[in-house]
């Protein structure tokens, strides 16, 4: 019994492609008909603070295939790996990888949470070499040498590394980096810099 089984998993998988498993017949096709199965998967897009982020652009596929919304809102999928990309302006994009199981297909509905992270909001304290501060300097921050425009004096920044210089007529100019990694996403960060008399 168990070869005749071990032996219509292989057959089921070499027809189709797919794994099969059960410890019986019955459960080999039943198994088996659950990758065929269409299971609605809704995806609902949260900031780091839990509130539902509107209208952001999602993006679902399997390998090369894109999955499209129905009229409800949720992706008609079946049982896979399914790349989701989540984007929104004013957020970091999102990308996950959500697998479609077995138990999936049973139930016929997936819900999946995605996190989308805002920037950090990075400022900048120039002082000088007395710990005075020095107003109105020029700053410029750039990252892959793509300029990054500040917004009330506030930088907001993805992850990544990024460079920056400070000047100020009277001062000798100063560069530097700093790097943004996950922890630093929905929060601020301030870079301190000391100008040295020119």
């Amino acid at each position: 019994m168990g070869r005749n089984v071990e032996g219509l998993k292989k057959a089921l998988t070499n027809i189709s492609g797919k794994d099969v498993v059960g410890e019986t017949k019955g459960e080999v096709y039943n198994n088996f008909n659950l990758h065929y199965v269409d299971v609605k998967l809704a995806l609902v897009i949260k900031n780091a603070a839990g509130q539902v982020v509107a209208t952001p652009t999602v993006a679902v596929a399997l390998g090369e295939t894109a999955v499209n919304a129905g009229t409800d809102g949720k992706y008609p999928v079946k049982m896979g790996t399914y790349a989701v990309s989540v984007s929104k302006t004013g957020y970091e994009s999102a990308s996950v990888n959500v697998e479609i199981t077995y138990d999936d297909a049973k139930a016929e509905t997936k819900e999946v949470i995605v996190v989308l992270h805002e920037p950090c909001d990075v400022t900048f304290a120039v002082k000088d070499a007395l710990g005075a501060a020095v107003d109105t300097p020029t700053i410029t921050v750039t990252k892959d040498a793509t300029p990054v425009t500040a917004t009330n004096g506030v930088y907001a920044c993805g992850k990544g590394t990024y460079s920056y210089s400070v000047a100020k007529t009277g001062y000798t100019t100063a560069e530097g980096t700093f790097t943004i990694a996950d922890a630093d996403l929905d929060t601020a960060k301030e870079i301190a810099v000391e100008l040295a008399a020119a």
